[in-house]
């Protein structure tokens, strides 16, 4: 059985894996200094900020790494950022909208529900046609 996997892909993940090192060094350097002497409240906000940073930097890999949907031949698994896998069936697709080079799938109940483009994925234009032979319409 073939299955094909649209991944969210992104140039930016090393950039988004060596920012989120340095700030887990910057913060730790702030947090080892505040033992050690007091520090000033603008310190204690950069600390802050880059607590912050770390949060989205963590959630930017998780997303980077997690989210993906697998095409298979008698349905679909959508692995979301959180939470558990939800298999579906190609009928719960209602149309495949082709902007562009971006791709927006919407459930049978009109909600935009996975979105892909040319630039991430290797094989969107296949994923269409594969779509397009499971009976989703297709919207341009």
């Amino acid at each position: 059985m073939n299955t094909i996997i649209v991944k969210k892909k992104s140039p930016l993940t090393g950039l988004v894996a060596v920012v989120l090192i340095l700030d887990v060094v910057r913060l730790s350097a702030i947090v080892a200094m505040s033992f050690q002497q007091t520090l000033s409240p603008l310190i204690w906000g950069f600390c802050g900020f880059y607590a912050v940073l770390l949060v989205v930097c963590i959630l930017l890999l998780i997303r980077m790494t997690r989210s993906r949907l697998a095409f298979q031949g008698d349905g679909m698994i959508y692995t979301p950022l959180f939470g558990p896998k939800r298999e579906m069936s190609y009928s719960d697709i209602q149309k495949v909208y082709i902007g562009g080079k971006k791709y927006v799938m919407y459930t049978s109940d009109g909600k935009k529900f996975f979105t892909f483009d040319d630039f991430r994925t290797e094989n969107a234009s296949d994923i269409v046609a594969f779509l397009k032979k499971k009976g989703v319409r297709t919207e341009i």
